[in-house]
């Protein structure tokens, strides 16, 4: 579980005591700590004094303040509400429920609706219009019992939560109860309509938590269940306490347990208890925070204790939110591909998807139907601008901007780093952290953008966003999750991203083109077993002296291919890239054979049977690839690549047997510069830096960016922000923060830019 007893909750502040009675919840206001008492009394501390609040005739049970506090509500044993003031600390109005409810365990306030929600213990949900500021003269209250849900649950309601949640309708109500269900209510105006219900399993629902779009459940037996509330999959089940888990509260992104051990215990981001204090000897029942403060009350101790919230500095807001967003988003391990950082990449996408609320875009989640899929996450900033504010009138109307972007990233070896890979280090102007420049960076740079022109009202285009979490991994998955979506995106006029990088340090480029990839594996399995080559040698098939014999004959001594479709016919744009006749012929040659022809490589041979120089192995395995080109056919290459393979291994005349597995394609990708939108992208460049872009290709390859295109019938553009030394994929990842920066500034400009240019098509050449 990662504890680390060394990193407690410290400054413990004061500790507020009542003479007779345990404590059994808490609230916080900006101005006193409440406290409810079993017997009946309420406690108002401030400064280590108290004021008791006297007129229930039974213990109480919750506390709940409104949002804008100025009400305090308190649910007793003895069947009713009170609502107090908390500044003056007279009660107000009284709720009574309706008779037989028991002890009345739960309550919740909407400031939006003005009800009052109660869970009871005989398992009804009960809903009072307490609109107190409408009612000055009102002491009383009753429930009608319209307003009641007879048996909500089939357990006393423990717990309930609001929480406003867009994607279910808005504001909603959680019931925790002891069946060991948690219900979704639509709690907007009107009576509660049942949305749905999230099976624990055995034992008590205790308490609730919402941690932005995680439900976190504490229940009988020490668990916690962490539910993701958009899909409603249960993500993980945390083995927290050692006896039941009484409360949860959440402060700054992190979330906070305490239990009927005696334990109150602090969780991080990725589900990691990195705090934790003990040493109580009643049980922890109730929990609250105010600020930089948590609070919580030990049963049986008649005592609340008072903890200062050690924050690492990377929970601490800082004033540039995109630097704090992708701090939050490098220390999530969300490696694709790797079943362990499965949930790391989940959380990933869900926090993606948080920022891009908060920045103001509708956001949401995508889901495979395969499970180990890591969803897509997708956006949408609307246009914000007047007609009125064009420097003149559009015919045409507004257009579509789509950014493709990947949260995912590959593994890094801490080892092997300077800095640890998954948190942020600042260095001589540089950003280290695994994901910095590929692509989270990047990706956050275009959020941030599209957000701030929509805060100033100079959003003159549409930005959608598609983020996806299997790149890393051949994009598997996407085309099938797309498909799905498609209608969320309307029609984009242009796709952009940002994965590439400079051709050096101090030249800005644009990226036009990407190779296509091959990957195939070629196996040579011999009849019999490992063989003894002392005994054997020579007289047996050797599989893997077939396999070099193979592998030497796929390539031609100056590296290029023998496979006939790589030798055909290239784009023929040799023209316009050749066409400066003073470079260096050495610089030109390393240029084509980085960006416009084929290859094939070699990354790994592999044997069957122990590795040892006495054995003669009954297989062998090679990883291949091969980059291609336009306008190369990756289909036609596929085929012509296993044919000769064939072909060169039945020159060998052996009794082994070959396989050859075509592992993963993805198509080359050519844009067009003289299109408009890559014209407006150049300016935008320009005007940033001063100095026009190199217009530049690149050998990697990013498999969706061509499917889009045809998916979509529309152009993609490829904006560089890191320089060539970043080092993606390699130890050490970094991306200047001068030029991350610069690049939330260009695409700020070129959305602006295309937007007034909404009468020409971005697609169209100039």
């Amino acid at each position: 579980m990662g504890i680390n007893a060394t990193r407690c909750l410290h400054h413990f502040d004061s500790t507020l005591t009542q003479k007779k009675h345990s404590v059994l919840s808490l609230v916080a206001s900006k101005r006193y700590l409440f406290s409810g008492s079993q017997g009946g009394r309420i406690y108002a501390s401030i400064l280590g004094a108290s004021t008791a609040l006297a007129g229930h005739t039974g213990a109480i049970f919750s506390l709940a303040l409104s949002e804008d506090q100025r009400w305090l509500f308190s649910a007793s044993g003895d069947g009713t509400v009170r609502a107090w003031n908390p500044e003056s600390l007279q009660c107000q109005y009284v709720v009574q429920a309706q008779s037989d409810v028991g002890d009345i365990l739960a309550l919740a306030y909407s400031n939006r609706t003005g009800f009052l929600y109660l869970g009871c213990q005989n398992t009804n949900s009960e809903t009072s219009d307490a609109d107190l500021a409408d009612a000055p003269d009102l002491r009383y209250y009753r429930v009608h019992e319209s307003n009641v849900i007879p048996s909500s649950h089939f357990g006393y309601v423990y717990s309930l939560l609001l929480a406003d949640l867009p994607f279910l309708g808005g504001q909603v109500l959680l019931s925790g109860s002891g069946d060991g269900d948690v219900k979704i209510w639509s709690a907007n105006d009107g009576p509660l309509q049942p949305v749905r219900t999230l099976q624990c399993g055995s034992g008590n629902v205790v308490t609730l938590a919402v941690n932005e779009d995680l439900l976190y459940c504490g229940c009988q037996g020490g668990e916690i269940k962490i539910w993701d509330l958009e899909t409603f999959r249960l993500i993980r089940s945390l083995p927290a306490h050692g006896d039941d888990v009484m409360a949860l509260a959440v402060s700054r992104g992190h979330v906070f347990s305490g239990a009927a051990d005696g334990v109150v215990k602090r969780w991080n981001r990725n589900f990691d208890c990195v705090q934790t204090a003990i040493g109580h000897r009643g049980i922890v029942l109730s929990l609250a925070t105010a600020g930089p403060y948590l609070f919580w009350d030990v049963g049986g101790q008649t005592a609340a204790s008072t903890a200062m919230l050690q924050q690492p500095a990377s929970d601490l807001i800082p004033s540039d939110m995109m630097l704090y967003a992708l701090e939050r988003m490098v220390a999530i391990p969300s490696v694709s591909g790797r079943s362990r950082h499965h949930e790391d990449c989940r959380h990933a996408a869900n926090m993606l998807k948080s920022v891009m609320r908060q920045m103001g875009a509708d956001a949401r989640l995508v889901y495979s139907k395969d499970e180990e899929r890591n969803p897509l996450v997708i956006g949408k900033f609307c246009k914000t601008a007047d007609d009125a504010s064009r420097s003149r009138s559009s015919t045409r109307g507004k257009l579509n901007v789509l950014v493709y972007g990947h949260y995912d990233v590959v593994s890094a070896d801490e080892s092997r780093w300077r800095f640890p890979p998954f948190q942020v280090t600042g260095e001589n102007g540089y950003l280290y952290g695994r994901g910095v420049t590929d692509d989270k960076g990047p990706v956050l740079a275009a959020v941030f953008a599209a957000s701030e022109l929509q805060d100033e009202k100079s959003l003159d285009v549409d930005v959608s966003f598609v983020i996806e979490g299997e790149e890393e991994n051949g994009s598997a998955g996407f085309p099938e999750m797309m498909e799905t979506c498609k209608e969320y995106f309307d029609k984009p006029d242009v796709i952009l991203l940002s994965n590439s990088y400079w051709l050096g340090e101090n030249r800005p480029c644009l990226t036009y083109g990407l190779r296509g990839l091959v990957n195939a594996t070629i196996q040579i399995s011999s009849a019999a077993d490992d063989l003894h080559s002392g005994v054997d040698g020579g007289a047996a098939s050797e599989p893997l002296m077939h396999l070099i014999k193979i592998l030497a004959q796929l390539t031609a001594p100056d590296g290029s291919l023998n496979i006939k479709s790589t030798c055909c016919q290239l784009a023929d744009d040799a023209q316009e890239e050749n066409g400066d006749a003073k470079r260096q012929r050495k610089i030109k040659d390393q240029l084509m054979s980085r960006w416009r022809y084929p290859t094939f490589t070699v990354h790994r041979v592999d044997v069957s049977g122990p590795h040892d120089t006495a054995v003669i192995p009954k297989s062998a395995v090679a990883a291949v690839s091969m980059r291609v080109v336009p306008d190369q056919s990756i289909a036609q290459i596929c085929q012509d690549f296993e044919e000769y393979v064939q072909t060169l291994f039945a020159e060998l005349n052996t009794d082994c047997t070959i396989k050859i597995t075509i592992r993963k394609t993805a198509d080359w990708w050519l844009g067009d510069p003289s299109t408009r939108c890559f014209k407006v992208l150049q300016e935008a460049v320009e005007n940033e830096w001063g100095q026009k872009p190199l217009l530049i290709r690149e050998g990697g390859t990013i498999p969706a960016v061509r499917w889009m295109e045809r998916f979509f019938d529309t152009v993609a553009i490829n904006l560089p922000m890191g320089q060539a030394s970043d080092a993606a994929h390699l130890n050490d990842e970094r991306i200047r923060l001068q030029n991350l920066l610069a690049g939330k500034r260009v695409i700020k400009l070129f959305l602006k830019k295309l937007g007034l240019s909404a009468d020409e098509s971005p697609a169209t050449a100039q």
